[in-house]
This record gives structure tokens, C-alpha cells and sequence, in this order.
């Protein structure tokens, strides 16, 4: 993705460059929506000082995660 992404301007970065870098982390929901929050972020801060006109990060929605009960295993836990 750096390739594809990291020489694009973001006044040109729109909601399909959202949805294609949260597709390349559809085996990994939680670093996805990292990304998601932060390009919210950095696009949202942009917005606001009127570099762009919209923020093409808000509607994309974030992809589901299951719950995390347990961080470590009781053997992690032990082994530490």
C-alpha cells in the first residue's frame, strides 16, 4: 500500500482509498480501525483548517472485532 498511497496528495484521497486500505486489513479488524480512527483524525484536523472540503473518512464503518476476554494465556501469565 505504501506504494499505491504514499505519493498521493490528500486533497486526491477520497472515500475509496478509505475502503481500500481497510480491505488490505480485513485479516486484522482491530489494525484497521486504528487506521480508520486516525485517518478520522488527520482528515478531520484537515477539514477544519480548510484544506478540504469533507472528511472521506467519517462514513466508512469499522469492521466488527470480537471481544477480547483474555489478553494473556494463565502459561503467558506464569512464564512472565
Amino acid at each position: 500500500m505504501p506504494t499505491r498511497y504514499g505519493d498521493l496528495p490528500f486533497r486526491r484521497f477520497g472515500p475509496e482509498a478509505i475502503e481500500d486500505i481497510k480491505a488490505g486489513f480485513i485479516n486484522q479488524p482491530r489494525k484497521a480501525n486504528q487506521i480508520l480512527a486516525l485517518f478520522r483524525i488527520l482528515l478531520g484536523y484537515a477539514v477544519k483548517l480548510r484544506l478540504i472540503r469533507d472528511n472521506p473518512a467519517l462514513r466508512p464503518e469499522m469492521l466488527a472485532t470480537v471481544s477480547r476476554v483474555e489478553v494473556w494465556s494463565r502459561a503467558e501469565c506464569a512464564a512472565f
